[in-house]
């Protein structure tokens, strides 16, 4: 189980209302806590993301990648290779009203085979969000 604070800034040059490019880039933070197997962790990612938006600003797609930090990198008789670890993920996101706003996003955590020992972990997240 994961539960974590996301934060996503916009990065210069992005999507204005004189410019109302589809296709934007942000800079995505994270901090949470991961559950597995009895224990508790931390897990941190920082990384850019590019989600398109459509016409109406209703729904968005993302795709990003993070560099991620977890520690403990033990949960029971899972062991995903060390701290420094990469999270990739997919989302779609809608508007519900005002700046109120759900998701799912799928992510795949992954120390990209810096360890000896690299399984993989993919999660699956649903998300409620708020757009100042």
């Amino acid at each position: 189980m994961l539960y974590d604070i996301f934060v996503s800034i916009p990065v210069p040059h992005n999507r204005t209302e004189e410019n109302p490019r589809p296709v934007t880039a942000r800079l995505n933070f994270t901090a949470g806590m991961l559950s597995a197997a009895g224990e508790k962790g931390v897990l941190t990612t920082f990384g850019p993301a590019i989600i398109w938006n459509t016409v109406n600003n209703l729904v968005a797609l993302t795709g990003g990648l993070s560099a991620a930090y977890v520690n403990p990198h033990e949960y029971g008789n899972a062991h995903i290779g060390g701290p420094l670890q990469f999270l990739s993920h997919i989302a779609v996101e809608t508007k519900i009203t005002g700046g109120l706003g759900v998701g799912y996003y799928f992510q795949h955590l992954s120390n990209a085979n810096l360890y000896f020992h690299n399984p993989g972990m993919n999660l699956n997240s649903f998300s409620l969000s708020y757009h100042f």
